[in-house]
């Protein structure tokens, strides 16, 4: 075994605010290779498979990695998303105690006003998302009308589909993997019952920036037509306040209403 903690010793790590990490999915494809070097992963008995794990898990806490945790933007690119071992973090130095400084703050950004739930997101608030998607990403995720469309229509259906349930999956599995396009852009799939005999749906997972430079998660179908092309301009990350939550209505403007007012411009 000291053959294999010097493989995964070698694997390349991660470092985010002083934190070193190491990426849970080379850890168990490394541990995969070295036990069952004839056998793929994703064709392993759950015996099998269930060893890798345990001797990741050892081998792993051997070399000072505690906790397994979940690396979002804006810690990490869009590409580098998903699980990774990480260092215990060290204690920070014990410092004498000085006055600290007047600090004139200007008011809470964007992210912290949605965490508050001072803002919420015009589409995903109205479904009951905003709690599911803060377990996933520290910063704001929102969704086109065609992923709404598709929610609806797998909701409606005679599988008991459920909002949460399915956006809960979406955020899962855009972290979990798929293929990236770039530092930025990530394709992923989803299994959802209930929309005919069609059960694998692809989506595309964009990170995007409001007009004030904050970035946030733009997911769509994968093959849904982008946002330039749909729209006279890009209306970013759409929010509103709980009294305009109130109101019950839907402060995205449609595509339809977008297209009508495109033919009217000279």
């Amino acid at each position: 075994m000291e053959n294999l903690k010097s493989n995964l010793a070698a694997l390349p790590t991660k470092m985010v605010d002083g934190r070193q990490y190491l990426s849970y999915q080379a850890v168990t494809d490394t541990v995969a290779a070295f036990l069952f070097p004839h056998s793929r992963a994703d064709q392993m008995e759950a015996d099998a498979y269930q060893r890798v794990l345990e001797t990741a898990d050892t081998l792993c806490r051997e070399l000072g990695y505690r906790e397994v945790v979940k690396l979002t933007p804006p810690d990490v690119t869009l590409s580098d998303m998903g699980l990774y071992w990480a260092v215990e973090p060290e204690s920070p130095p014990q410092l004498d105690t000085q006055p600290e400084p007047v600090v004139i703050h200007a008011g809470p950004g964007r992210v912290e006003m949605l965490k508050e739930g001072q803002l919420l997101d015009a589409r995903l608030s109205q479904l009951g998302l905003d709690e599911v998607t803060r377990q996933h990403f520290k910063i704001p995720v929102t969704a086109s009308d065609s992923v709404i469309d598709l929610m609806h229509r797998a909701v409606a259906s005679a599988w008991p589909n459920d909002y949460r349930g399915i956006w809960h999956d979406l955020l899962g599995m855009c972290i979990a993997g798929g293929k990236d396009n770039g530092l930025n852009e990530r394709l992923f799939t989803v299994i959802i019952h209930g929309l005919g005999k069609r059960l694998y749906w692809r989506f595309k997972a964009q990170l995007q920036q409001d007009n004030s430079g904050s970035p946030f998660l733009y997911i769509s179908l994968a093959d849904e037509a982008t946002v330039a092309d749909r729209q006279m301009f890009p209306l970013g990350h759409v929010v509103m306040t709980p009294g305009a939550a109130a109101l019950g209505v839907d402060f995205v403007a449609s595509n339809v209403t977008l297209e009508k007012n495109k033919r009217k411009q000279p």
